[in-house]
């Protein structure tokens, strides 16, 4: 799985495991939560590998939970 570079495709609520992303490699789609997300930078960085798509999936998907958590601190813009 980590041998590859992984494409973000999307987001998606799932019951009982709240938002998690989705990313493919052109032949697989993976999903990872918050925590999974993490780990997999740890170890690309561990790797001397780039993170940079992953770690602004993780910066979204924190703020999308976040404001699935928290909806009245929401921006009224």
């Amino acid at each position: 799985m980590y041998q590859k570079q992984l494409k973000f495709s999307n987001f998606y609520n799932l019951p009982g495991e709240g938002i998690v992303a989705e990313f493919t490699n052109g032949s697989e789609t993976f999903l990872f939560d918050i925590q999974g997300l993490q780990y997999r930078i740890v170890h690309l960085k561990q790797e001397n590998r780039n993170a940079g798509e992953e770690e602004k999936v993780l910066a979204r998907l924190n703020s999308l939970n976040y404001s699935s958590l928290h909806p009245k601190m929401q921006s009224k813009e």
